[in-house]
Order: structure tokens, then sequence, then C-alpha cells
């Protein structure tokens, strides 16, 4: 006993430290891989791209009825003009890595994006990219996504890093909730609103954006950030549009990014 005491205090050598030292500052490769989550019912599927040595890893929420598809080879078959999802690239650019998830069971997720049921759903997303990847997580919303990131900021507690959230749905429209129906009050990690103020879509007024901050009386940070654009090729509440920030993707990206990097603690 008393040598096996003697050498596991022995300590380590300059060539074993070196060895030790250089094994934890090696940089994190970049990776892109698609895996199936397991539900109480059925699964979702997630699909997780990273760039080298990643800052943090963004869980990209889309609007519309949140049917995104995604292939085995990791290829969005559906909703891939979504704002969120059509920028993929620009966010790893950017330096963080993206995750996107399948609803459960390829269901639509109209109504049911303010549940806690549905932020329980987010939750074993987060977990699994948080054990993959040991990074700070954000939920990052658009339109009716928006109400599930705020729904999932206000139910996953320290589990999430902040909630960014854009062209935020608050006015009445076909899914039968808005944002203000996934509890606001009880989101106590920073929020950025990002707004439009071409956003022309009846459902996602910008000058909501002031009264989203408002609703967010826990958040230790929030911020209201307006971008500005006028282009359009589809309807005001469809992606190629202010609505989607057709036109002002790179900027939008680039303030969005800057503002998780200044708040994201390692």
């Amino acid at each position: 006993m008393r040598d096996l005491q003697s050498a596991t205090r022995r300590p380590i050598g300059a060539a074993g430290l070196s060895m030790l030292l250089a094994f934890s500052i090696r940089p994190a490769a970049a990776e892109t891989f698609v895996t199936d989550l397991p539900l109480e019912i059925g699964s979702q599927r997630l699909l997780y791209a990273a760039p080298a040595n990643p800052r943090a890893a963004l869980l990209m929420l889309p609007g519309s009825n949140g049917m995104v598809e995604i292939g085995t080879d990791g290829s969005i078959r559906r909703m891939n003009r979504n704002f969120l999802i059509r920028t993929l690239p620009l966010w790893q650019a950017q330096g963080f890595a993206v995750a996107v998830v399948t609803p459960p069971n390829g269901m639509s997720l109209y109504g049911h994006r303010h549940t806690a049921a549905y932020a329980a759903t987010l939750g074993e997303a987060v977990d699994f990219v948080h054990g993959r990847a040991n990074l700070p997580v954000w939920l990052v919303g658009t339109s009716q996504g928006a109400t599930a990131a705020i729904g999932g900021g206000a139910r996953l507690g320290d589990r999430i890093a902040g909630v960014v959230v854009a062209s935020s749905v608050t006015g009445r429209n076909s899914s039968g909730e808005t944002l203000f129906d996934a509890e606001p009050g009880l989101v106590a990690v920073p929020v950025l609103i990002v707004a439009n103020t071409g956003d022309g879509c009846p459902a996602s007024p910008p000058d909501a954006a002031l009264r989203i901050a408002e609703a967010l009386a826990r958040a230790p940070r929030k911020e209201i950030v307006y971008m500005q654009s006028t282009a359009s090729e589809d309807p005001p509440c469809e992606a190629m549009s202010p609505h989607g920030y057709f036109g002002v993707e790179e900027a939008t990206v680039a303030r969005i990014a800057d503002w998780i990097r200044t708040t994201t603690r390692r």
C-alpha cells in the first residue's frame, strides 16, 4: 500500500506535462452529424454542425408550422428558405455550432410551442448538445419559433445560456398562440429581441419589441436591435421578405453574433 501511495503522488515530469497541456488546449475539430433523439413517445431528429473550436451552440427554432425535415445525410428538405435555416453557414462562420431539430414525430407545432411539454422536448435537444460539446447553448427563434424560444427560456432555467427572438409573433394569427402565451415573465437568462422596421407581417409588428422587453421582467440582460430593410420576393409573413431579413441576412447574423459573444460565459 505504501508503494502505491508513493507512486500516485509522484510528480508529472516535464515531458508528461507538455503532453498534457498540448492535449488540453487542442481545439475541437469541426464536425457535422445527424442523430435521432428518443422521446417518451417517438423521437426527434437533430442536425448538429460545428466549426473548429466553437464558442457556443445555437439551437435554431424556425417559424411557420416548424415541420423541418432532415435527411440522414444532413440535408434539410423542408423549410430551408427560413431565415435561420438558410443562414446556417453564416452562423458557423461567426464561430458558433448550430443545431436544428425536427418536431416530435413530424407533427405540426402550431399551438404547441408555448407549452411546458414542448419546452421539455427542447430540453432533450439542449441536454444532448451540451453533453456532446460541453458548450453554452442558446435558443434562437424566429417568427412562430420565437414563442418556442421564450417557452424554453421560461422552463429550462440555467440549462440554457440565453435566448434570441426575431420577428416575434405577438399578434393574432392562425396558430392560436403568441410569444406572450409562453410566460416571458419567467425567463431568467439574457434575451436579445430583434425586429425589422420594415416587417409588414400583421402578426409580428416591430413596435411590439418594447412590449416583449417589458414582459421579460426577470431577464438579467435584455436589449432590442432594430434592423431595416424593404427588399422582398414573398408575401409579408414569408421567408424572403423583411419578416425573414431578406437582403440583410449577413448584417443581421453579425449583429446577433456580436451580442451573443459579449454575453456568453464559457
